[in-house]
């Protein structure tokens, strides 16, 4: 939970849309690494990771529960 208080998918949207606004900008020919820099290439997991923590699979979480049933009626 305390993650959660620094860290919200909203910002992490934010700074990803931050960071292809550079790339969009950035003039024909240059690279990722050298329009973002290494801190922001590091940097991309973590946004991808808490763009994406309130995604809930309901079809994986249906197969895990369907395995579980299953495990206790055997």
């Amino acid at each position: 939970m305390a993650l959660r208080q620094e860290h919200s998918a909203w910002q992490a949207t934010v700074r990803l849309a931050e960071l292809m606004r550079l790339l969009l900008d950035a003039p024909p020919g240059e690279t990722v690494r050298s329009v973002l820099g290494q801190d922001a290439l590091d940097e991309l997991p973590a946004l991808l990771y808490w763009a994406r923590i309130d995604r809930f699979d309901k079809a994986a979480v249906n197969a895990d529960l369907g395995t579980l049933c299953r495990k206790d009626t055997s």
